[in-house]
C-alpha cells in the first residue's frame, strides 16, 4: 500500500491521479464535486483514469475485485465510522528491518539490528511478524 502524505494543496490528489493512471486503480473520493475536480485535473494533465467513485458508492458496489486509491483517507474513515478519528496506524507491508549478518566466536550466525543481536530463530519470528 502506498501512502501519499503531504500538506494541504501540495499535490496529493495529483499523485493519486498519476497512480490511478499507471495502475488503473479507482479513486474513491468524498462527493460529486470532488469527483468532477479529479476528472478535470486528469484531463488537464492528459491522464486517463477510471471514473472515480464517491464514498457513498462503497455501500452499493462490491469493490473486493478492484484496486482502490482513497483520496482524503481521513475523511473516508470518518465517513464510514461516523466518528471523529484522532489517529490511525498503518502497516507498511513492504518494510523489512535491515539486519546486519555476522558470526560470533562460536561460528553460529547472528544478526544485529539497532545494537541488539538476534539468533536466526529470533530473526525469523520478527520477519514473520512484519510479513503479517
Amino acid at each position: 500500500m502506498n501512502i501519499i502524505h503531504k500538506g494541504r494543496l501540495q499535490g496529493k490528489t495529483y499523485d493519486a491521479i498519476v497512480l490511478s493512471s499507471r495502475t488503473r486503480g479507482i479513486i474513491l473520493c468524498e462527493n460529486e464535486a470532488r469527483r468532477n475536480n479529479i476528472i478535470t485535473m486528469a484531463q488537464k494533465n492528459n491522464l486517463s483514469i477510471p471514473i472515480p467513485l464517491i464514498f457513498n458508492d462503497t455501500l452499493s458496489y462490491n469493490l473486493s475485485y478492484v484496486d482502490i486509491i482513497i483520496d482524503q483517507g481521513d475523511e473516508f474513515l470518518e465517513y464510514i465510522t461516523k466518528a471523529n478519528i484522532i489517529a490511525i496506524t498503518v502497516n507498511d507491508k513492504s518494510f523489512v528491518p535491515d539486519f546486519e549478518k555476522h558470526t560470533d566466536n562460536n561460528s553460529s550466525i547472528k544478526f544485529e539490528h539497532k545494537g541488539k543481536t538476534y539468533t536466526k530463530e529470533e530473526l525469523d519470528e520478527i520477519l514473520d511478524w512484519y510479513a503479517r
